[in-house]
């Protein structure tokens, strides 16, 4: 795996991976071209030499005692070559597009170029946070934005900051707003689409649409009657909306959380999050996965703390945590 680490400044790095008032950046100007096949750690630089704008002092502000954690990676998603001119800039920051900078700033990047190129990139978290003193920061006194680090690891994707047809529609955005300064843009795709290939089969907003589900779902029928309507059912195959997408029963997903009250089924320990209403944050797991031929029914589905649910996806010894976890499922519900 080629891996480097890309130096921008903090308030950079925050607005691609939180965003600002709920807008992200997705875009940097950059006078060393990325590749497409690299994975750039996301790393602040120890100096910021640009002016903020306004909405960029508050930002800075807000941000100022957060420790920063180099749990973000980034892919060159395109690159776009266009023609300098201060129009695109302020358009730019008229439209909420690098707008933590006064509009001058971010040309600074080009200054007395004829052309310059914009650099698209695709954000993604990773499970398991980088340890800085795998960063070798020696590079940072010449001021070289990027470098190459070793890692004797794999990272780990978790899921992408923006979901894709946001970023898509993000990035139409950025191509237009310079379309109409630069009839003569060009833009450079990457051709790969399966560049990152996340490990878990769901959605970014899969954890949020199930809870609302589970929420809806126990206002009107008790733990006792969904197990009826489930022991009714007949046996289910999966059923495949797309190619990373499946049908899931929300009354499975309820009757699990519900039935595990708290612990998680495979440690048998309280979940370590309590939400808000104190109830035990847990994830549904399907034991044998659906993408493999596993059944949506109550059989196959567990309930697990988030730590025992990324071990049974990535650990090393996961087959024999799945066999640990099926025997607990057999005792703890013997009906």
């Amino acid at each position: 795996m080629k891996t480097q680490i890309l130096r921008l400044e903090k308030e950079n790095i925050f607005a691609m991976t939180y965003g600002v008032k709920n807008k992200f950046q997705i875009i940097i100007g950059q006078n060393r071209p990325l590749d497409f096949e690299t994975y750039y750690i996301l790393y602040p630089k120890k100096t910021n030499i640009y002016k903020l704008s306004t909405e960029g002092v508050e930002f800075k502000k807000s941000i100022g005692k957060i420790q920063f954690e180099p749990k973000f990676i980034a892919k060159l998603d395109s690159i776009i070559d266009f023609s300098n001119n201060e129009n695109v800039f302020n358009d730019f920051f008229k439209n909420d597009i690098l707008s933590i900078w006064e509009p001058s700033e971010p040309q600074k990047y080009f200054l007395n170029k004829e052309r310059g190129k914009f650099m698209i990139l695709r954000v993604y978290k990773i499970i398991e946070h980088i340890p800085i003193s795998q960063i070798n920061d020696k590079s940072e006194n010449n001021r070289n934005p990027i470098s190459n680090i070793y890692l004797p690891f794999d990272l780990n994707i978790s899921h992408p900051v923006i979901p894709d047809k946001e970023f898509d529609e993000l990035k139409k955005k950025i191509i237009s707003l310079i379309k109409q300064n630069d009839k003569s843009l060009k833009v450079i795709n990457n051709k790969k689409k399966d560049v990152i290939k996340l490990p878990i089969n769901v959605s970014v907003d899969e954890v949020e649409i199930e809870e609302t589900l589970i929420n809806e779902l126990f206002k009107t029928k008790s733990l006792s009657e969904i197990e009826n309507e489930l022991k009714s059912l007949s046996s289910r195959d999966a059923i495949q909306v797309n190619t990373s997408t499946y049908k899931r029963d929300p009354r499975i997903l309820f009757f699990a959380k519900k039935r595990a009250e708290g612990k998680c089924d495979l440690c048998n320990n309280y979940s370590p999050i309590q939400k808000n209403n104190n109830d035990y944050y847990l994830e549904t797991h399907h034991v044998l996965p659906m993408k493999e031929g596993g059944r949506d029914e109550i059989k196959n589905i567990s309930a697990l703390c988030p730590n025992c649910h990324k071990i049974l996806h990535f650990d090393k010894n996961k087959d024999k945590m799945k066999e640990l976890l099926i025997n607990n499922l057999k005792k703890k519900y013997k009906k």
